[in-house]
């Protein structure tokens, strides 16, 4: 933020706090203080800015400015019993330099997480969040917590110059927020803040000037104005004219039959006959505050809602579709009247709301009275402002009160609100290159991207055709994720695992959540039906995969390879990106997933739901310890990890593709690189290091096995057979291995081994709600063996596509590719032919190449060079550090021609790392 002018700060109260503080249904504290609190370069005294549930304490604040540092203590005294916190649970403290929201998450914001420290425990715990929840890492002075029988306390001091890149001045306003999420509430935003204000700037003489207080009482004005025009619902038409009737009647009834649930009429009779005479059913529980409890509730409510969607959809009997009627309403009277409440805000605001308004929109002209105004009072609860998800759901169940309240208005402004998520972030969300981030710069296409994209495209299937419909550019937009994103990160039945985040714990996540939603898109589009229909046929089994072609998400770090035979993908990531979490117990193993990983896949069923019996230190293409010690284990306090390098991108011309990965973890370096062709995949590693006592590996593959795998030597009839895994040593020659339609290709001077063995586990090792029971399988494994504690060691290997073990033996005998270089300073590989060629330079400087050529890179960089013709090279660079900026390559040959070639490369915070092409002719 540069050199900060030395003054004081002073505290605000907000001018918001009267009008929030009585809001319905919040069960939240906001500040109250009314007066400024002059405070000087040392703690005043503590000031108490709101009240508690207890009138003995209270939130109390205190707040310093000396020289560069901001310091920040906060305390709550009393009502230690309501808040229920213990060590899982999180504070989150916020600071909004431009002082511009106060309830959403901006591109200036920092929040820093600081957990509920047990009894006399100091704890240092912080992540520092910025815009929309994305993460960025900066350096925290400190950060601690105390727990006493009576109150917390909290205090922490950051340098405001690593804030920002502006300046600080004389009466600027600093916004703050603490708010408290708790350790179960799952996925989403924090809870609304408990307390918020202003800190501002003073002059040298300690004063804040008249102009400058009244500056920030203004803008305390207009976000509390903003907050209530949020909140409050547009004023419903006197008439609605017969079109938009047709609108909203047209939305109502798409809803409805999108709606798919199972249930039978056997079972509809035994619920009605064992529902209780107040609404409930014996077999669940309905107590008000732990976990099991809102189970119980969601079951009931689901219940309901299935019986609601028989009487609806299945075509039953007038009598049956009366007793099922009477036994929803028993159900719907009970909730209300126990007024179901739970310690997690989402049960509260998104799940309970918006199974209340599924259940609603089922009944519709028969929920009436009373009963009727207390359901949409159950769905006025979602209202709070959100972000990505959280705000489609909330916006959903805003849709379906408009559509039961007949307000053209209401439905109208939830579905802009849903739109405005369609826009391309440099946080969380949509991404440029078509991949999707959540909880914080973290490839989750499969998994919170799987859900945007379908919950987007409903809304507006629904929406098509009226006054409500989506604009052209954002129907683009959610297109584009799911034909230029999500659907290149599968094969067949294959979702990625590098893009489902924690959910590859889960069983069955699979690519078939985007086949109806391309189905909906058929209805829509009209353009890429084609490309829609093969997308439908080839995740449901029903036709070929034929989509082909590199694409390098440069802003999820993560390579696809394609063509027909074949799917390869490479994920990686940079101290720019998360790469994996742990949140709610899932997750449990996935520490190295995000470590290199490397997936080859032929027809979809390599590796599905193969993650329960896996060895998670021998993921495909990480290089790690051998070690019987547990993974490590991402916990409540370290909820994700990201990289340590910045050297970590690719280059894509759209056909074929290179990466990199500057590995160093855990005492383990390596230089990884990845090159992509025709035929397959070669895979480098150079200056691998490692003080570990361990012996370190690199794994090839691990999927599950396919009939035999058989080793190739060169020569005629040198075919083996290989049972169990052997230890095969160093290869004196080079060999292959084939499995299943894969040839992996070792050249000689590498120990490996390879073959088959049945593994077991089970899916509660990862994650806590996973089934206990064993499972068993017999897995395909081949990884090469390191040593202890290498120095500067490198490894080579191939994957090519051989659909026959016979043409794997013609590849063992004439490999096509060759090695240029795999050192420290560049890593390159060329096809035979040599009209494709593809460099790593870890560092500026020049590559020699066959017959006297030679190619050179004024920085370090990816580069693909393709031959065009007759002296006409098509050059793809990409810039892994995201720095962009100039870039100079040269190409000559022995004769000595040669050309220059001046790359601008993307500089942007959203383009950075992206790939750039030019054509060029060597001439003498």
């Amino acid at each position: 933020m540069g050199i900060l002018q030395r003054g004081m700060l002073v505290a605000v109260g907000s001018a918001l706090a009267g009008t929030l503080a009585a809001a319905e249904n919040t069960r939240e504290l906001w500040v109250a203080a009314e007066s400024a609190i002059a405070i000087d370069g040392d703690f005043s005294d503590w000031e108490q800015l709101a009240g508690s549930p207890t009138e003995e304490g209270g939130f109390h604040f205190q707040a310093a400015w000396q020289g560069a540092e901001l310091y920040l203590r906060a305390r709550a005294e009393g009502g230690v019993d309501f808040w229920q916190a213990h060590a899982n649970d999180f504070f989150n403290f916020g600071i909004d330099l431009g002082n511009d929201s106060d309830f959403s998450y901006e591109a200036d914001d920092f929040h820093f997480l600081v957990g509920a420290p047990d009894e006399d425990e100091q704890v240092s715990v912080s992540l520092i969040r910025t815009g929309a929840a994305s993460v960025e890492t900066i350096e925290v002075i400190d950060v601690a917590g105390k727990r006493t029988a009576t109150s917390y306390q909290w205090e922490l001091s950051v340098s405001l110059e690593q804030l920002g890149g502006g300046r600080l001045r004389n009466g600027q306003s600093i916004g703050f927020r603490i708010e408290r999420r708790l350790a179960d509430s799952g996925p989403g935003p924090f809870l609304m803040p408990i307390l918020w204000g202003d800190l501002a700037m003073v002059g040298e003489d300690g004063q804040l000037s008249s102009e400058a207080r009244r500056r920030v009482l203004d803008q305390q004005a207009e976000m509390a104005e903003r907050y209530r025009n949020h909140q409050a619902d547009p004023a419903k038409p006197e008439r609605i004219d017969e079109k938009t009737r047709q609108d909203l009647q047209r939305l109502a009834n798409r809803f409805i039959e999108l709606q798919e649930e199972e249930v039978s009429e056997s079972e509809i009779d035994e619920w009605i006959a064992r529902q209780l005479p107040d609404g409930r059913w014996p077999e669940f529980e309905y107590g008000h505050t732990d976990s099991v409890s809102a189970t119980s509730r969601m079951y009931h409510l689901y219940r309901l809602r299935k019986l609601a969607y028989a009487r609806e959809k299945m075509g039953l009997s007038a009598g049956k579709r009366r007793k099922i009627l009477k036994a929803v309403y028993r159900g719907i009277d009970y909730t209300i009247a126990e007024d179901l409440w739970h310690r997690n805000w989402y049960y509260n605001e998104i799940g309970y709301p918006l199974e209340f308004a599924r259940i609603g929109l089922y009944l519709r002209d028969d929920l009436e009275g009373e009963r009727r105004e207390s359901v949409l009072n159950v769905m006025r609860r979602a209202k709070r402002p959100m972000t990505g998800q959280n705000l489609i759901w909330i916006n959903k169940i805003t849709m379906i009160r408009g559509l039961l309240e007949e307000n053209p208005a209401l439905v109208e402004r939830a579905i802009q609100r849903i739109a405005e998520t369609v826009q391309v972030e440099e946080g969380e969300g949509l991404q440029a290159d078509f991949s999707f981030h959540q909880h914080g710069a973290q490839l989750y296409s499969h998994g919170y991207g799987a859900k945007f994209v379908a919950d987007l495209t409903e809304v507006m299937y629904m929406a098509h055709g009226g006054r409500f419909q989506f604009s052209e550019e954002k129907r683009e937009l959610v297109l584009g994720m799911l034909l230029d994103g999500n659907r290149w990160m599968v094969r067949g039945t294959f979702a990625d695992f590098g893009a489902l985040g924690r959910m590859v714990s889960v069983e069955d996540k699979d690519s078939g959540y985007l086949a109806p939603v391309a189905q909906l898109w058929l209805e829509m589009e009209d353009g890429r039906e084609r490309e829609l229909e093969r997308l439908i046929a080839s995740t449901q089994g029903k036709g070929p995969d034929l989509l082909e072609g590199n694409r390098y998400f440069y802003r999820s770090e993560f390579m696809v390879h394609r063509r027909k035979a074949f799917y390869a993908s490479v994920k990686a990531y940079s101290k720019f990106l998360t790469g994996t979490e742990s949140i709610n117990r899932q997750g449990l193993k996935s520490y190295y997933l995000p470590d290199g990983s490397t997936f080859f896949v032929q027809d979809g069923e390599e590796y599905k739901n193969i993650q329960a019996i896996w060895d998670w230190r021998r993921i495909p293409g990480v290089t790690g310890v051998v070690s019987e010690e547990p993974i490590p284990e991402l916990n409540h306090r370290v909820v994700r990890t990201k990289g340590n390098t910045d050297f970590v991108g690719g280059a894509s011309d759209g056909w074929r593709g290179a990466a990199v990965y500057d590995y160093q973890r855990e005492g383990v370096k390596a230089l990884k690189s990845y090159f992509a062709f025709d035929w397959g995949m070669v895979m480098l590693g150079a200056g691998i290091e490692s003080d570990r006592e361990e012996p370190l590996q690199t794994s090839v593959e691990q999927r599950f096995a396919e009939g035999s795998a058989y080793l190739l030597r060169k020569g005629a009839s040198r075919v083996e057979v290989l049972e169990g895994i052997r230890e095969l040593g160093k290869a004196s020659e080079p060999l292959g291995v084939w499995h299943d339609g894969a040839l992996y290709y070792l050249p000689e001077g590498q120990r490996f081994s390879a073959g088959s063995q049945v593994q077991k586990g089970s899916w509660r090792e990862l994650r806590q709600t996973g089934s206990p029971m064993e499972v068993e399988g017999n897995v395909f494994s081949l990884t090469l063996a390191h040593g202890v504690k290498p120095q500067s060691g490198n490894y080579e290997y191939a994957v090519l596509s051989a659909a026959k073990r016979e043409q794997g033996e013609q590849l063992v005998e004439t490999v096509p590719y060759r090695v240029l270089a795999n050192t420290k300073q560049v890593q390159a590989v060329a096809d035979t032919e040599g009209r494709h060629r593809q460099f790593v330079f870890h560092q500026a400087g020049r590559c020699e190449l066959a017959d006297g050529a030679w190619v050179a890179a004024s920085e370090r960089c990816v580069l693909l060079v393709s031959q065009d013709g007759e002296g006409e090279f098509v050059l793809t660079a990409a810039d892994p550090s995201r720095r962009g900026g100039e870039l100079v390559v040269s190409l000559g040959d022995a004769e000595g021609r040669q050309a220059e070639a001046v790359f601008h490369l993307p500089r942007s915070s959203m383009r950075g790392g992206d790939s750039a092409s030019l054509r060029i002719k060597v001439e003498e």
